[in-house]
């Protein structure tokens, strides 16, 4: 329930900022926006031709984009960016509105929250395994060796600490030490 609600939910948050009460006209929005839209749609297919990223990915990614874009696009229309001299621009940014600075700054933040959701679900990469204390493992290039385990007691607390060494592809050793608490 929660996935399509949101979905439309965050679709129609960029054209909901130019929307005056009573008196939208979707074909007026649309005419501003359909460039922030082009880009979001083209963001999308570079993910996923380039990048190899999953089909809903590429439509998270054109998501995160929309919002993003669709902030940016509706405070440079305030401005009148690109329509007015620059000394009315500059302007018209130090008079806007705290109320305006906050809409785009939220709908900035929930823009860049999307992209970064996805981006980190789609990207990331994982690998598990279980090693015995002297055993090795390769990840991203890297040796990483169980070189033992060791009880740690604290102030305040009882840990038991893993000890890892990680050998990089250059030949640069690292120590690690995780602990479970």
């Amino acid at each position: 329930t929660f996935n399509p609600l949101m979905l439309l939910l965050l679709i129609a948050l960029p054209v909901a900022t130019y929307m005056s009460w009573k008196r939208a006209d979707l074909g007026a929005i649309f005419a501003r926006l359909w460039i922030a839209a082009a880009l979001a749609v083209a963001g999308a297919l570079v993910a996923f031709a380039l990048m190899g990223a999953p089909v809903l990915s590429a439509v998270g990614l054109a998501l995160g984009l929309w919002i993003t874009l669709g902030a940016f696009w509706e405070l440079a229309d305030r401005v009148r960016l690109g329509r007015a001299p620059v000394a009315q621009v500059l302007q018209r940014t130090k008079g806007l509105p705290r109320s305006a600075w906050g809409m785009t700054l939220a709908h900035l933040g929930m823009g860049l929250f999307v992209l970064g959701a996805v981006s980190e679900t789609a990207f990331r990469q994982e690998s598990a395994a279980a090693l015995a204390i002297g055993e090795s493992t390769t990840f991203a290039g890297r040796t990483i060796t169980l070189d033992g385990i060791a009880n740690v007691e604290g102030p305040n607390y009882y840990a038991v600490r893993g000890l890892i060494r990680v050998v990089e592809a250059d030949g640069t050793v690292r120590q690690m030490t995780p602990e479970r608490r």
